[in-house]
């Protein structure tokens, strides 16, 4: 359940662990390229801030890094909920419910949205990096 896990981070390495017996969910750590400014959580995702770049990661997949940012003097980052309403029925569709990362540098602004899992897939498969798009098929299957 990821709503009980933490990623903790010592330098360039990260774990993480369930926050109830305090031990790792995963078989391996997750290798980051320096200590993390600030970093942020979005299931299944986590993203670090650098001096001048992002890494976004998936823990789930072994040597997680998924892609790497380049952001001149970013700040700050966190995550917000950002949703659109259902004006027919006035609520919420759970479905278009999407947790975004926004990044601050410079005057600036970034949104990241989340590629969805299929598509993430497809194009590992098409760039030929077929061990993480069969780890990250493996991830999907576990969340249907």
């Amino acid at each position: 359940d990821d709503a009980s896990e933490v990623f903790l981070v010592k330098e360039n390495m990260g774990i993480t662990i369930d926050m109830h017996s305090g031990k790792p969910t995963r078989k391996f750590g997750t290798r980051l390229t320096d200590t993390p400014l600030q970093l942020g959580y979005v299931s299944p995702y986590v993203v670090t801030l650098h001096q001048n770049f992002l890494e976004v990661h998936n823990p789930s997949i072994n040597n997680g890094l998924c892609q790497t940012l380049q952001l001149k003097g970013a700040e700050r980052i966190s995550s917000v909920l950002f949703s659109n309403m259902d004006t027919d029925a006035m609520k919420m569709d759970e479905r278009q419910q999407d947790l975004l990362f926004v990044a601050t540098a410079d005057n600036s602004l970034y949104v990241l949205d989340f590629v969805p899992f299929y598509d993430q897939i497809k194009q590992l498969y098409d760039d030929g990096q077929f061990d993480p798009a069969l780890n990250l098929c493996k991830l999907v299957n576990k969340t249907e």
